[in-house]
Protein backbone atom coordinates (compact mmCIF):
# COMPACT_ATOMS: atom_id res chain seq x y z
CA UNK A 1 0.00 0.00 0.00
CA UNK A 2 2.86 2.36 0.81
CA UNK A 3 4.61 1.62 -2.49
CA UNK A 4 1.44 2.36 -4.39
CA UNK A 5 0.92 5.65 -2.56
CA UNK A 6 4.47 6.72 -3.40
CA UNK A 7 3.58 6.57 -7.11
CA UNK A 8 0.64 8.99 -6.77
CA UNK A 9 0.80 11.76 -9.38
CA UNK A 10 1.85 9.56 -12.31
CA UNK A 11 -0.50 7.45 -14.41
CA UNK A 12 0.94 4.34 -15.98
CA UNK A 13 -0.42 3.67 -19.46
CA UNK A 14 -0.65 -0.03 -20.34
CA UNK A 15 1.59 -1.33 -23.10
CA UNK A 16 -1.44 -2.48 -25.07
CA UNK A 17 -2.87 1.07 -25.16
CA UNK A 18 0.51 2.41 -26.25
CA UNK A 19 0.60 -0.10 -29.12
CA UNK A 20 -2.92 0.90 -30.15
CA UNK A 21 -1.93 4.60 -30.18
CA UNK A 22 1.18 3.80 -32.25
CA UNK A 23 -0.93 1.73 -34.68
CA UNK A 24 -3.46 4.55 -35.06
CA UNK A 25 -0.73 7.12 -35.74
CA UNK A 26 1.18 4.97 -38.24
CA UNK A 27 -2.05 3.89 -39.99
CA UNK A 28 -3.27 7.48 -40.34
CA UNK A 29 0.14 8.48 -41.76
CA UNK A 30 -0.02 5.70 -44.38
CA UNK A 31 -3.57 6.70 -45.34
CA UNK A 32 -2.59 10.37 -45.74
CA UNK A 33 0.45 9.41 -47.85
CA UNK A 34 -1.76 7.23 -50.09
CA UNK A 35 -4.21 10.10 -50.60
CA UNK A 36 -1.29 12.45 -51.33
CA UNK A 37 0.01 10.08 -54.04
CA UNK A 38 -3.46 9.87 -55.60
CA UNK A 39 -4.08 13.63 -55.53
CA UNK A 40 -0.66 14.44 -57.02
CA UNK A 41 -0.97 11.67 -59.68
CA UNK A 42 2.44 10.30 -58.74
CA UNK A 43 3.68 6.97 -59.98
CA UNK A 44 2.25 4.07 -57.96
CA UNK A 45 -0.72 6.18 -56.75
CA UNK A 46 -3.20 3.30 -57.11
CA UNK A 47 -0.97 0.97 -55.09
CA UNK A 48 -0.42 3.56 -52.35
CA UNK A 49 -4.13 4.36 -52.18
CA UNK A 50 -4.94 0.65 -51.90
CA UNK A 51 -2.36 0.24 -49.12
CA UNK A 52 -3.81 3.28 -47.31
CA UNK A 53 -7.39 2.00 -47.51
CA UNK A 54 -6.36 -1.48 -46.36
CA UNK A 55 -4.42 0.09 -43.46
CA UNK A 56 -7.45 2.21 -42.54
CA UNK A 57 -9.64 -0.92 -42.57
CA UNK A 58 -7.12 -2.71 -40.33
CA UNK A 59 -7.08 0.25 -37.92
CA UNK A 60 -10.87 0.14 -37.64
CA UNK A 61 -10.72 -3.63 -37.26
CA UNK A 62 -8.21 -3.27 -34.40
CA UNK A 63 -10.28 -0.56 -32.72
CA UNK A 64 -13.20 -3.00 -32.54
CA UNK A 65 -11.14 -5.15 -30.10
CA UNK A 66 -9.81 -2.24 -28.05
CA UNK A 67 -10.69 -2.56 -24.41
CA UNK A 68 -12.96 0.29 -23.25
CA UNK A 69 -11.78 2.55 -20.46
CA UNK A 70 -12.79 1.63 -16.95
CA UNK A 71 -15.28 3.90 -15.25
CA UNK A 72 -15.59 4.28 -11.49
CA UNK A 73 -18.26 5.81 -9.30
CA UNK A 74 -16.01 8.64 -8.17
CA UNK A 75 -18.96 10.73 -7.09
CA UNK A 76 -19.25 8.47 -4.05
CA UNK A 77 -15.74 9.43 -2.98
CA UNK A 78 -15.12 12.88 -4.51
CA UNK A 79 -17.23 15.98 -4.17
CA UNK A 80 -16.90 17.28 -7.78
CA UNK A 81 -18.56 20.62 -6.92
CA UNK A 82 -15.95 21.58 -4.33
CA UNK A 83 -13.16 19.41 -5.74
CA UNK A 84 -12.31 17.98 -2.30
CA UNK A 85 -11.93 14.42 -1.07
CA UNK A 86 -13.44 13.78 2.36
CA UNK A 87 -11.91 10.80 4.16
CA UNK A 88 -12.38 12.00 7.73
CA UNK A 89 -12.80 9.15 10.19
CA UNK A 90 -14.40 9.46 13.58
CA UNK A 91 -12.05 7.75 16.05
CA UNK A 92 -14.92 7.07 18.42
CA UNK A 93 -16.62 4.86 15.83
CA UNK A 94 -13.49 2.84 15.18
CA UNK A 95 -13.50 -0.60 16.81
CA UNK A 96 -10.06 -2.22 16.63
CA UNK A 97 -9.86 -5.95 16.09
CA UNK A 98 -8.94 -8.09 19.05
CA UNK A 99 -5.22 -8.95 19.13
CA UNK A 100 -4.34 -12.52 18.45
CA UNK A 101 -1.47 -12.45 20.97
CA UNK A 102 0.02 -10.21 23.56
CA UNK A 103 2.82 -9.10 21.20
CA UNK A 104 2.98 -5.50 20.06
CA UNK A 105 1.22 -4.84 16.75
CA UNK A 106 3.68 -3.26 14.29
CA UNK A 107 2.67 0.17 13.10
CA UNK A 108 3.30 1.70 9.72
CA UNK A 109 4.65 5.23 9.47
CA UNK A 110 3.62 7.16 6.35
CA UNK A 111 5.50 10.31 5.32
CA UNK A 112 3.45 13.47 5.09
CA UNK A 113 4.06 17.15 4.53
CA UNK A 114 1.18 18.22 6.80
CA UNK A 115 1.48 18.40 10.55
CA UNK A 116 -0.03 15.35 12.23
CA UNK A 117 -3.36 15.61 13.95
CA UNK A 118 -3.05 14.67 17.64
CA UNK A 119 -5.85 12.89 19.34
CA UNK A 120 -6.05 12.75 23.11
CA UNK A 121 -4.09 9.79 24.42
CA UNK A 122 -5.70 7.40 26.83
CA UNK A 123 -4.19 7.47 30.32
CA UNK A 124 -1.95 4.69 31.34
CA UNK A 125 -4.15 3.78 34.33
CA UNK A 126 -1.28 2.56 36.49
CA UNK A 127 -3.60 1.60 39.29
CA UNK A 128 -6.01 -0.46 37.29
CA UNK A 129 -4.94 -3.61 39.02
CA UNK A 130 -5.88 -2.17 42.42
CA UNK A 131 -9.55 -1.64 41.59
CA UNK A 132 -11.69 -3.39 44.07
CA UNK A 133 -13.94 -6.17 42.82
CA UNK A 134 -11.83 -6.64 39.70
CA UNK A 135 -10.01 -9.88 39.25
CA UNK A 136 -6.47 -10.05 38.00
CA UNK A 137 -7.61 -11.62 34.74
CA UNK A 138 -10.15 -8.85 34.06
CA UNK A 139 -7.59 -6.22 34.96
CA UNK A 140 -5.10 -7.75 32.51
CA UNK A 141 -7.76 -7.76 29.74
CA UNK A 142 -8.60 -4.13 30.52
CA UNK A 143 -4.91 -3.14 30.30
CA UNK A 144 -4.61 -4.91 26.94
CA UNK A 145 -7.72 -3.13 25.61
CA UNK A 146 -6.35 0.25 26.68
CA UNK A 147 -3.03 -0.50 24.98
CA UNK A 148 -4.83 -1.49 21.76
CA UNK A 149 -6.89 1.70 21.93
CA UNK A 150 -3.67 3.71 22.28
CA UNK A 151 -2.17 2.02 19.25
CA UNK A 152 -5.36 2.64 17.30
CA UNK A 153 -5.29 6.35 18.15
CA UNK A 154 -1.67 6.52 16.97
CA UNK A 155 -2.59 4.82 13.70
CA UNK A 156 -5.50 7.23 13.21
CA UNK A 157 -3.04 10.08 13.74
CA UNK A 158 -0.86 8.67 10.97
CA UNK A 159 -3.88 8.07 8.73
CA UNK A 160 -4.85 11.71 9.13
CA UNK A 161 -1.41 12.65 7.75
CA UNK A 162 -2.55 11.20 4.40
CA UNK A 163 -4.71 14.27 3.68
CA UNK A 164 -2.08 15.92 1.47
CA UNK A 165 -1.39 12.69 -0.42
CA UNK A 166 -5.12 12.25 -0.82
CA UNK A 167 -5.40 15.75 -2.29
CA UNK A 168 -2.59 14.86 -4.70
CA UNK A 169 -4.51 11.72 -5.60
CA UNK A 170 -7.58 13.86 -6.23
CA UNK A 171 -5.60 16.18 -8.49
CA UNK A 172 -4.17 13.19 -10.33
CA UNK A 173 -7.67 11.76 -10.79
CA UNK A 174 -8.90 15.12 -12.05
CA UNK A 175 -5.95 15.35 -14.46
CA UNK A 176 -6.67 11.79 -15.60
CA UNK A 177 -10.33 12.72 -16.11
CA UNK A 178 -9.30 15.75 -18.18
CA UNK A 179 -6.88 13.64 -20.23
CA UNK A 180 -9.63 11.08 -20.74
CA UNK A 181 -11.99 13.81 -21.94
CA UNK A 182 -9.29 15.10 -24.29
CA UNK A 183 -8.73 11.54 -25.54
CA UNK A 184 -12.46 11.17 -26.21
CA UNK A 185 -12.43 14.51 -28.07
CA UNK A 186 -9.42 13.38 -30.10
CA UNK A 187 -11.21 10.13 -30.92
CA UNK A 188 -14.28 12.07 -32.06
CA UNK A 189 -12.06 14.35 -34.13
CA UNK A 190 -10.38 11.26 -35.60
CA UNK A 191 -13.76 9.74 -36.48
CA UNK A 192 -14.86 13.02 -38.12
CA UNK A 193 -11.59 13.21 -40.04
CA UNK A 194 -12.09 9.59 -41.09
CA UNK A 195 -15.60 10.38 -42.35
CA UNK A 196 -14.23 13.35 -44.30
CA UNK A 197 -11.48 11.12 -45.64
CA UNK A 198 -14.02 8.52 -46.75
CA UNK A 199 -16.03 11.22 -48.51
CA UNK A 200 -12.82 12.37 -50.15
CA UNK A 201 -12.13 8.78 -51.24
CA UNK A 202 -15.61 8.58 -52.75
CA UNK A 203 -15.07 11.84 -54.63
CA UNK A 204 -11.68 10.63 -55.79
CA UNK A 205 -13.29 7.40 -57.02
CA UNK A 206 -15.94 9.34 -58.95
CA UNK A 207 -13.32 11.69 -60.39
CA UNK A 208 -11.19 8.68 -61.30
CA UNK A 209 -14.09 7.10 -63.18
CA UNK A 210 -14.70 10.38 -65.02
CA UNK A 211 -11.01 10.63 -65.81
CA UNK A 212 -11.01 7.07 -67.17
CA UNK A 213 -14.02 7.85 -69.38
CA UNK A 214 -12.44 11.08 -70.60
CA UNK A 215 -9.16 9.25 -71.15
CA UNK A 216 -10.90 6.63 -73.28
CA UNK A 217 -12.60 9.36 -75.32
CA UNK A 218 -9.26 11.11 -75.66
CA UNK A 219 -7.68 7.87 -76.87
CA UNK A 220 -10.44 7.41 -79.45
CA UNK A 221 -10.00 10.96 -80.68
CA UNK A 222 -6.24 10.52 -80.82
CA UNK A 223 -6.71 7.33 -82.85
CA UNK A 224 -9.02 9.18 -85.25
CA UNK A 225 -6.50 12.00 -85.52
CA UNK A 226 -3.75 9.48 -86.22
CA UNK A 227 -5.81 7.84 -88.95
CA UNK A 228 -6.60 11.25 -90.44
CA UNK A 229 -2.93 12.18 -90.27
CA UNK A 230 -2.05 8.91 -92.02
CA UNK A 231 -4.55 9.72 -94.79
CA UNK A 232 -3.23 13.27 -95.00
CA UNK A 233 0.31 11.93 -95.22
CA UNK A 234 -0.63 9.63 -98.08
CA UNK A 235 -2.40 12.51 -99.86
CA UNK A 236 0.60 14.72 -99.20
CA UNK A 237 2.89 12.10 -100.73
CA UNK A 238 0.65 11.89 -103.81
CA UNK A 239 0.66 15.67 -104.08
CA UNK A 240 4.42 15.72 -103.72
CA UNK A 241 4.69 13.22 -106.57
CA UNK A 242 2.29 15.32 -108.67
CA UNK A 243 4.27 18.46 -107.90
CA UNK A 244 7.47 16.69 -108.83
CA UNK A 245 5.90 15.47 -112.10
CA UNK A 246 4.57 18.94 -112.83
CA UNK A 247 7.93 20.50 -112.06
CA UNK A 248 9.58 18.08 -114.49
CA UNK A 249 6.87 18.87 -117.05
CA UNK A 250 7.33 22.58 -116.48
CA UNK A 251 11.05 22.16 -116.92
CA UNK A 252 10.45 20.36 -120.21
CA UNK A 253 7.97 23.05 -121.24
CA UNK A 254 10.57 25.68 -120.40
CA UNK A 255 13.08 23.88 -122.59
CA UNK A 256 10.54 23.62 -125.42
CA UNK A 257 9.62 27.29 -124.96
CA UNK A 258 13.27 28.18 -125.15
CA UNK A 259 13.65 26.17 -128.34
CA UNK A 260 10.49 27.79 -129.76
CA UNK A 261 11.83 31.19 -128.81
CA UNK A 262 15.05 30.44 -130.67
CA UNK A 263 13.06 29.19 -133.68
CA UNK A 264 10.81 32.27 -133.50
CA UNK A 265 13.88 34.38 -133.55
CA UNK A 266 15.01 32.51 -136.65
CA UNK A 267 11.55 32.88 -138.20
CA UNK A 268 11.58 36.56 -137.34
CA UNK A 269 14.89 36.86 -139.20
CA UNK A 270 13.45 35.03 -142.17
CA UNK A 271 10.32 37.17 -141.98
CA UNK A 272 12.46 40.27 -142.10
CA UNK A 273 14.18 38.82 -145.16
CA UNK A 274 10.78 38.00 -146.68
CA UNK A 275 9.67 41.52 -145.95
CA UNK A 276 12.65 42.85 -147.83
CA UNK A 277 11.87 40.53 -150.72
CA UNK A 278 8.22 41.57 -150.56
CA UNK A 279 9.24 45.19 -150.68
CA UNK A 280 11.40 44.48 -153.70
CA UNK A 281 8.56 42.52 -155.31
CA UNK A 282 6.16 45.39 -154.61
CA UNK A 283 8.51 47.87 -156.26
CA UNK A 284 8.90 45.51 -159.22
CA UNK A 285 5.13 45.10 -159.41
CA UNK A 286 4.70 48.84 -159.44
CA UNK A 287 7.20 49.09 -162.22
CA UNK A 288 5.45 46.28 -164.11
CA UNK A 289 2.12 48.00 -163.62
CA UNK A 290 3.57 51.24 -164.89
CA UNK A 291 5.05 49.46 -167.90
CA UNK A 292 1.76 47.65 -168.51
CA UNK A 293 -0.10 50.95 -168.45
CA UNK A 294 2.40 52.41 -170.92
CA UNK A 295 2.03 49.31 -173.07
CA UNK A 296 -1.75 49.64 -172.96
CA UNK A 297 -1.50 53.29 -173.91
CA UNK A 298 0.88 52.41 -176.76
CA UNK A 299 -1.46 49.60 -177.94
CA UNK A 300 -4.41 52.00 -177.75
CA UNK A 301 -2.46 54.51 -179.79
CA UNK A 302 -1.43 51.74 -182.22
CA UNK A 303 -5.06 50.61 -182.53
CA UNK A 304 -6.16 54.15 -183.24
CA UNK A 305 -3.43 54.48 -185.84
CA UNK A 306 -4.34 51.06 -187.32
CA UNK A 307 -7.99 52.06 -187.30
CA UNK A 308 -7.22 55.29 -189.00
CA UNK A 309 -5.21 53.35 -191.56
CA UNK A 310 -8.08 50.97 -192.17
CA UNK A 311 -10.47 53.88 -192.46
CA UNK A 312 -8.19 55.62 -194.90
CA UNK A 313 -7.75 52.39 -196.89
CA UNK A 314 -11.43 51.73 -197.07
Amino acid sequence: MVDKLKKIGSVKIPTKDKLFNVGYGVGASIVIIGVLFKLMYWQGANIMLTVGLVTEALVFFMSAFEKPLKTYEWDKVIDFESGKLDLRIDPRSFVPPAPSSSDDVPTQHFPSATPPVHYPQAPAFPGVTNIEGLSDEDAQKLNMSIQNLTRTASQLNEIASFSLETEKLTQSIQAFSENTAKYVQNQEALFKATDILLQLYERIGEDTEKIEVNTQEYRNKVEKINSNLAGMNSIYEIQLKDVHTQSVHFHNQAEISKQLSDEMKNVTGEMSKLKNVSDDFSSATEKLKTNANELADNIAKLNSIYGNMLNSMG
